[in-house]
């Protein structure tokens, strides 16, 4: 099974996705863009509800979306 998040799925206005098959290791790298890309704070990206929230959003499905540029 493979589980995707997009930045659109947590309120951004980007198409970026991220897959994989370790939910953690999804809302690490979605951290990871957020802070880098969007200029987020650590802050901000690092908390519980943060974590929550992009949890809540990773989508599961047999095939990955494509990913973005």
């Amino acid at each position: 099974m493979v589980m995707a998040l997009t930045c659109r799925d947590i309120g951004s206005d980007c198409d970026h996705v991220i897959s994989g098959d370790s939910v953690m290791s999804i809302v690490g790298e979605m951290q990871e863009h957020a802070v880098s890309i969007h200029s987020y704070s650590e802050d901000v990206v690092y908390t519980d509800d943060m974590v929550t929230q992009m949890r809540g959003a990773i989508q599961q499905s047999a095939q990955a979306p494509e990913a973005s540029t």
